[in-house]
């Protein structure tokens, strides 16, 4: 049998440490298009802060022009919810077409912005995703849940160790959701089993096959987008791989109120790395945008 032959293994460059920086870019292009934008014009369109977001991550000449995820266009997407109207916010995939931005939908400065992003850095294929949902009224029980939510996720992290299955992270993941009286609405295309709170970030604890680095070289952004979307291995109820060392993947529960149907779906997308000293880190990086848009809030313990 032929061995199958990989790139050499990164020395020089730590490979989670592109996927912190490739996450956390993301992050600062969003505070600086949301200043920009919401400073110049008072009605904003979803397509105007994702085209302002997207301008902004295109900077940054270390990735590709164009996000992974696709669809949504370009693997960037903006969602508007009014105050009281959560049902735009309760997508149940933003790869279908009605949940893509759209020019005729504009923001409320009370209501909630969903936003993500799947930045692709070009000499190792690591990602960087980075997902949010921003609440922008004063409801202290919008905020309450919302807090609930982000301290949830953080849970579901420190629940996870070196050598647990995958699988074995969604059971512990789904008693600390009935725990916190949540529930995880995530509908995934991709996984076989319809759904999941996470999926690994290929190439962070494997090097990549020649054949892999091609597809990369070509700057073919489907290609890219299909390779990516396949390698990955989901946190889900049958997925048998263990969490090593040198291995990132994200904690997405979308989560609701398993008692008030009023609460909106929440996302508070993060990314678990796994350092080869053993030690493990989660990536946020929502101080600052909560700062930008008043959800200072969230920044109490």
């Amino acid at each position: 049998m032929n061995q199958v032959k990989r790139e050499m293994p990164v020395t020089v460059l730590d490979k989670l440490k592109v996927c912190a920086n490739t996450r956390r870019w993301a992050a600062l292009s969003f505070c600086a298009a949301y200043k920009r934008v919401t400073a110049i014009k008072s009605s904003i369109s979803e397509v105007e802060l994702r085209d302002g977001w997207l301008n902004e991550i295109r900077k940054n000449k270390n990735l590709f022009s164009n996000g992974w995820y696709i669809p949504p266009p370009y693997g960037v997407s903006i969602l508007f919810g009014g105050a009281k109207d959560l049902k735009r916010i309760s997508y149940p995939n933003l790869r279908l077409k009605q949940y893509w931005p759209n020019k005729n939908i504009f923001f409320d400065r009370q209501g909630f912005i969903i936003i993500y992003a799947s930045p692709v850095d070009r000499s190792t294929g690591i990602i960087g995703d980075f997902a949010m949902t921003i609440y922008l009224g004063i409801n202290k029980n919008i905020q309450k849940h919302l807090k609930n939510c982000y301290e949830t996720t953080r849970a579901i992290f420190e629940s996870a160790k070196l050598g647990m299955r995958l699988c074995q992270l969604n059971t512990l993941t789904h008693k600390i959701l009935e725990s916190k009286s949540l529930i995880n609405n995530i509908i995934s295309s991709s996984d076989l089993t319809g759904t999941n709170t996470g999926h690994t970030i290929p190439f962070s604890y494997e090097s990549r096959t020649i054949q892999e680095q091609a597809v990369f070289k070509k700057n073919d952004c489907k290609e890219i987008a299909l390779l990516i979307s396949k390698k990955r291995k989901f946190v889900n109820a049958v997925d048998q791989t263990k969490i090593q060392k040198n291995m990132a993947f994200t904690i997405e529960p979308r989560l609701y109120s398993a008692n008030f149907s009023q609460l909106p779906a929440v996302l508070f997308h993060t990314i678990a790395l796994f350092h080869e000293n053993g030690k493990k880190e989660l990536l946020t990086d929502f101080e600052d945008i909560f700062k930008l848009t008043g959800m200072d809030y969230m920044l109490e313990s």
